[in-house]
């Protein structure tokens, strides 16, 4: 497998939106929803303010590119406010990735490689001004970005929400229960972007879950990453790690 796909696909499933939302929610509500205000009351009513110390996802991760179409094992733990850590493997450990508060680290275990990215380095696919953050606003279905200055509108079957600064960001909302379906990030200089769709909702401790998520990415040959979980737990307790070896060589 080539690195580069590895750290796409690294990135791709650290984005990946894990939404929460009560199952209970007034059709008229929507009805009368016409404006960016209106929205955001619903929204903060239904979402509610979740809590929790660690999130363990698993499950697989399909990477299809113009050469490859690769299947992989994964293992996703999060810690409120602190840290989002990922391993992917085939037998064996093929990559493992780590995102704090300062950057993005992944060490490639086919190749033997260490990089370290700066959120600005990735902006195109993480907004460099929320960081973790907007790791974990997408782990928790909220919009990875401020509300303040967005455009509003309302479609036939969805409310697409917009901004647009140093990125183009856009977020479609199900008008039936308020989850995010889609979310599209882009950058106008070097026109590189990403989406992500989300679907089969799952019941969760902490509300609906979508179980099947699918990134596509601008970048390279890579044409699409698929991930499908069958484990969705939270615990109060995890341990995670990422060593450097010696031997690797930054990339």
């Amino acid at each position: 497998m080539k690195s580069n796909l590895i750290y796409f696909a690294m990135l791709a499933f650290l984005m990946q939106s894990c939404i929460f939302y009560k199952k209970e929610f007034s059709p008229e509500t929507v009805s009368r929803i016409r404006n960016m205000q209106q929205f955001t009351e619903a929204y903060g009513f239904v979402r509610g303010k979740h809590e929790y110390q660690w999130l363990e996802l698993s499950g697989r991760v399909k990477i299809v590119s113009e050469t490859q179409n690769v299947s992989l094992a994964a293992q996703l733990k999060s810690r409120h406010d602190s840290v989002v850590w990922l391993r992917l493997s085939k037998f064996l450990e093929v990559a493992r990735a780590q995102a704090d508060v300062n950057s993005l680290q992944v060490l490639d275990r086919i190749n033997h490689e260490y990089s370290q990215f700066g959120f600005n380095q990735i902006s195109a696919y993480v907004d460099p001004n929320e960081g973790l953050s907007a790791f974990e606003h997408l782990l928790f279905g909220k919009i990875p970005f401020e509300l303040d200055g967005a455009h509003f509108s309302r479609e036939e079957d969805f409310f697409k929400i917009r901004k647009t600064d140093s990125l183009e960001q856009t977020v479609l909302i199900d008008k039936l229960n308020l989850c995010m379906t889609e979310y599209h990030i882009e950058s106008p200089k070097t026109h590189k972007s990403a989406t992500i769709s989300f679907s089969n909702y799952t019941e969760t401790s902490m509300g609906l879950m979508p179980k099947n998520i699918v990134v596509q990415l601008s970048e390279g040959n890579l044409s699409e990453i698929s991930m499908e979980f069958s484990k969705i737990e939270f615990t109060n307790k995890q341990k995670v790690d990422f060593d450097v070896p010696e031997s690797y060589h930054k990339n």
